[in-house]
């Protein structure tokens, strides 16, 4: 496959979560993976320390979307650039990719366990 070259004028990242990957340049793999526990409670204390991670939500394995058909793609490049003026991008979220340059494969999982006290 032909390379390209991006040529971006600048970026502006407000804010980056946590398993989240901004990078200038080209990457091979990326596998950002996030886990997350979440408590809303009336009260602001705890009665007993939550076994936040034992919750089968973290352990299940992830379900993969399935096949349908193969597509088949043909493109045509006539420059060897990718030129953007500027990037704004307000927030990256949780094991997010934002990426100036090219990569072979993503595997991005985020997993919140949300829980609710009265």
């Amino acid at each position: 496959m032909k390379t390209r070259t991006s040529v971006v004028g600048s970026v502006k990242v407000d804010a980056v979560r946590s398993s989240s990957v901004f990078q200038i340049g080209d990457s091979l793999i990326y596998t950002p993976k996030m886990r997350g526990y979440a408590i809303n409670q009336l009260s602001p204390h705890f009665t007993e320390q939550p076994s936040a991670f034992n919750a089968p939500i973290f352990h299940e394995p992830m379900p993969k979307p399935a096949l349908i058909s193969k597509v088949k793609k043909e493109t045509f490049h006539d420059s060897a650039y990718i030129y953007a003026g500027s990037v704004k991008v307000n927030s990256l979220g949780d094991s997010s990719v934002l990426q100036i340059g090219s990569t072979q494969f993503i595997q991005s999982e985020a997993r919140i366990k949300h829980v609710r006290r009265i």
